[in-house]
């Protein structure tokens, strides 16, 4: 098979100081300039969070070269592949234009030369910023390389339930806890895609198990207290139990959460405690009201 030299682009790799980069592609690509199958214009862009220049990322490539190389370092050869050869230093607080200003043409390809660890901490950024799709992308990617890697299964969990996709997460997020069994939001995640799915049995053991590691977990209170005072099935029901979340629950909020204290009403209704139940109501409908929260006890929480 005769290789043909690629069209005219930028090769953007990301940690270019690394390991990786330093034993395997900045050799390799010194070999493609050799033998001419690097594209004929374009640069070969070095991405890291270090202070480095261009200066810098040279001598770096030279010793990598050097030291890792099939191929000879011969000064001629190296100087012609040195010219192509740019840096561009990204802070800790992503700011891609830099980047974006470097790698000026519009064929580029983008190489990442970092360790697993580094997906997950991508896709994460990635969904901060409303991007799911590329985000799922990377957790996957991540899980490939490190398949015991229990947050990016637990985070995979996250953007699963985001798009309803509840069977999915209780995949990802079964095997997060499987992995990292203290991972409490992990385990309340997994409850709240096992109510979606109506398995409530097991839903009410993982807000326990959340309970366990986190005490004061407001969520997991309130959604455990919610189930054992109003849950249509008697089986689930538990009215003792619901007061004493739900009332703490209240406690941590100094009763200034209108969810909360009408949850607390519907736990005192189905213990019996009638009359607590209509004062706790009023106070909840009260809070609504200096709120502006009208519809929210009419809501499930």
């Amino acid at each position: 098979m005769t290789l043909r030299r690629p069209a005219d682009q930028d090769i953007v790799v990301i940690g270019a100081t690394g390991d990786l980069a330093a034993r395997k592609l900045l050799p390799a690509l010194y070999n493609l300039q050799i033998e001419g199958l690097l594209p004929e214009r374009g640069d070969v862009i070095g991405v890291a969070p270090l202070d480095w220049d261009d200066g810098r990322f040279r001598a770096h490539a030279e010793e990598a070269v050097r030291s890792f190389s099939r191929s000879r370092l011969e000064p001629k050869r190296f100087a012609e592949f040195a010219a192509r050869l740019r840096f561009v230093a990204i802070g800790p607080d992503g700011d891609l234009r830099p980047l974006r200003a470097a790698a000026e043409r519009p064929e580029r390809l983008l190489y990442l030369a970092v360790p697993a660890s580094a997906f997950t901490s991508l896709a994460g950024d990635l969904s901060a910023r409303g991007k799911s799709d590329e985000a799922v992308r990377y957790y996957l990617e991540a899980l490939r390389f490190n398949p015991a890697d229990a947050e990016a299964h637990y985070h995979l969990g996250l953007e699963w339930l985001q798009r309803g996709r509840t069977d999915e997460a209780m995949a990802s997020l079964r095997e997060a806890v499987r992995l990292k069994p203290d991972l409490a939001d992990a385990h309340f995640q997994l409850a709240t895609a096992l109510v979606n799915r109506r398995a409530i049995s097991e839903a009410i053991s993982q807000y326990h198990e959340t309970l366990r590691l986190d005490p004061e977990s407001l969520p997991a209170l309130n959604n455990l207290a919610w189930i054992l005072a109003t849950h249509p099935e008697a089986q689930f029901r538990n009215g003792p139990e619901a007061v004493q979340l739900a009332e703490r629950a209240c406690e941590l909020t100094s009763y200034q959460q209108t969810v909360f204290v009408g949850t607390l009403a519907a736990a005192c209704a189905e213990a019996g405690r009638f009359d607590d139940a209509v004062a706790t109501a009023q106070k909840a409908c009260a809070l609504a009201s200096e709120r502006g929260e009208p519809g929210l006890l009419q809501k499930k929480p």
